[in-house]
């Protein structure tokens, strides 16, 4: 039996998130805000038609992370895995599909999940999951990457991360003040800018594959994410495509599946 883990972002964006990450025997969805159809497809595509068995891990109860947590429970009978905070927010039918966590590790299945808190503005948890000595870590919405962020996710092979916006886009668009100055908060989301320092941090370290998700529909565009953290990654010294290799989940579909050995 092989140790890997792979991921796939099936959703990622403004209308709807949620990240795939299987072993040989554990099936695990981050946050349910996808269409439940397309979900569906995608597994089938993954060669996981079957629902049966899935788990899903939420980081925080927006909309756009747990709009579809009810149906796709209510169909497939998932097991929910949610912060204490968080609980009181879901969906009152989740109840007995649902578990509670902390901070503490814990496991689901064969793989070992370690959960940290990111800043946003309700209580929202990053992960890195880990199986034997490899891991990927994945952290959305959050405003704000300090060192003991950087350092929880600094032993991961694959990172899945924010890059929300670009600051100069927020603030020239129409967005009312109120609404630009929380996306640009510590508690908000993290910019293509602030995105590509924490990569470049983690050059050093063993992430040879980024994801950057979680693309604003108004104040970002995949070339431009990708171009600035590409161009922080080669001016740090690292060639995208040889040194590291980045890919923008796409808002409607599946990205590439990677798999760490």
């Amino acid at each position: 039996m092989s140790m890997s883990l792979k991921i796939c972002s099936l959703s990622s964006g403004s209308a709807g998130n949620c990240v795939y990450v299987v072993s040989d025997t554990t099936r695990i969805l981050i946050d349910a805000g996808a269409p439940l159809d397309r979900v569906e497809k995608s597994l089938r595509v993954l060669g996981a038609g079957n629902t049966g068995g899935l788990s899903v891990l939420i980081t925080h109860t927006h909309a756009d992370h747990i709009s579809q947590l009810a149906p796709l429970v209510k169909k497939t009978g998932a097991k929910v895995y949610a912060h204490h905070l968080s609980v009181p927010a879901l969906p009152k039918r989740i109840g007995a599909n649902c578990a509670e966590f902390d901070l503490a590790e814990f496991t689901i299945g064969d793989i070992s999940v370690t959960p940290f808190q990111v800043p946003h503005d309700v209580p929202c948890q990053g992960f890195t999951l880990r199986r034997r000595n490899r891991a990927i870590s994945i952290l959305t919405d959050f405003g704000e990457a300090d060192e003991s962020l950087i350092n929880q996710i600094s032993d991961s092979d694959i990172l899945f991360i924010e890059a929300n916006h670009d600051e100069g886009l927020v603030q020239k668009g129409a967005y009312p003040w109120h609404l630009k100055r929380r996306i640009l908060s510590k508690n908000g989301h993290l910019s293509n800018a602030d995105c590509a320092k924490v990569c470049t941090r983690l050059l050093n370290h063993r992430a040879r594959q980024i994801i950057l998700g979680h693309l604003s529909r108004e104040n970002n565009y995949p070339e431009l994410a990708f171009n600035t953290v590409a161009g922080a990654l080669r001016e740090a010294g690292a060639v995208e495509g040889k040194d590291v290799s980045l890919e923008v989940a796409p808002a409607a579909s599946m990205s590439g599946l990677y798999e760490v050995c």
